[in-house]
């Protein structure tokens, strides 16, 4: 048996997985596809294909990507689910008020001000 943690990657090619593994959370589909918001389709289309080149499964095919397998499947997904927001004008409208939402509410106080205040 194989172990997984053990893998046929560069050191290139795991920082760059592991880069976008980290970023997955808290990255806008802009920000995942290194895009100003204000890209035209063509900019989204480019940058979404020159990253597909770069981490699309079938780019590893037959290689030992160990523990990365389930990364490099992730970091697919949710490039191909950012591109499909965006390059679709109803779905990117939609995604972009709900930006503007989240920029304009006020984050929860922290718990030191809470705190303050009950006292």
């Amino acid at each position: 048996m194989s172990d997984p943690t053990q893998n046929d990657l560069t050191d290139e090619e795991r920082a760059a997985i592991d880069a976008l593994w980290a970023r997955r959370l808290t990255s806008t589909h802009y920000q995942l596809l290194g895009v100003s918001r204000s890209a035209e389709r063509k900019a989204i289309r480019d940058a979404y294909f020159a990253l597909s080149r770069r981490f699309h499964p079938d780019v590893f095919f037959k290689r030992n990507l160990g523990e990365y397998r389930t990364r490099v499947d992730e970091v697919f997904r949710m490039l191909t689910r950012a591109y499909d927001v965006l390059s679709n004008a109803k779905q990117r409208a939609g995604y972009d008020l709900h930006l503007e939402s989240l920029e304009s509410t006020p984050p929860p106080p922290s718990a030191a001000a809470s705190a303050a205040v009950s006292a």
